[in-house]
């Protein structure tokens, strides 16, 4: 089966606050773990550099908010990243997040697979200081997996770090090889 691992950065975790301003999407191969690209772009999503430029994003990564003024509208990019969600199964490491921010932005999606933060949570058990196991992290995960890399905050190479988790929970039957 091939999925797209997609990935988003935003200014804000409030989707009705916040701007998007990069998104990725990797194709994966479950089978043999190949990824390549399908979409790799800034994107300006009525970013206001005055309420937005104090971004984590912009303090945690190499994304500037000048980079983001002068990148391609969102609305620009719909058709072609549309084509995508429409095309593959979708799949994004913490999707509640990622993709509520897309279907916000009246971005349909018709076939997400499970989250695989979810799946992850259940097999690194890591303990939570108030309630079972924590929500891990994409660093957290690669670790587990022996995936070597540090998550840059860059939308398209964490979905490909994402990919390559998402790969090992194929390989060990946490995704069923059904599908496109």
């Amino acid at each position: 089966m091939k999925v797209a691992v997609l990935d988003i950065e935003t200014s804000d975790l409030d989707l009705d606050i916040g701007s998007i301003l990069e998104i990725g999407i990797c194709l994966l191969d479950s089978k043999t773990g190949k990824t390549s690209k399908l979409f790799d772009s800034l994107v300006n999503d009525h970013f206001n550099p005055d309420k937005e430029k104090q971004a984590w994003i912009f303090s945690n990564s190499t994304l500037r908010p000048e980079m983001i003024i002068n990148a391609p509208s969102l609305e620009s990019k719909r058709t072609e990243i549309q084509a995508i969600l429409s095309r593959y199964p979708v799949i994004a490491y913490n999707s509640s997040f990622d993709l509520d921010y897309l279907r916000s932005r009246r971005f349909e999606i018709p076939k997400e697979l499970d989250d695989p933060m979810l799946i992850c949570r259940d097999i690194l058990r890591i303990p939570h200081h108030y309630f079972g196991w924590k929500y891990p992290k994409v660093q957290e995960a690669m670790e587990y997996f022996e995936i070597d890399g540090i998550e840059p905050h860059r939308a398209f190479e964490d979905s490909k770090f994402e990919a390559m988790i998402v790969f090992n929970l194929f390989k060990h039957g946490f995704y069923q090889e059904s599908g496109k």
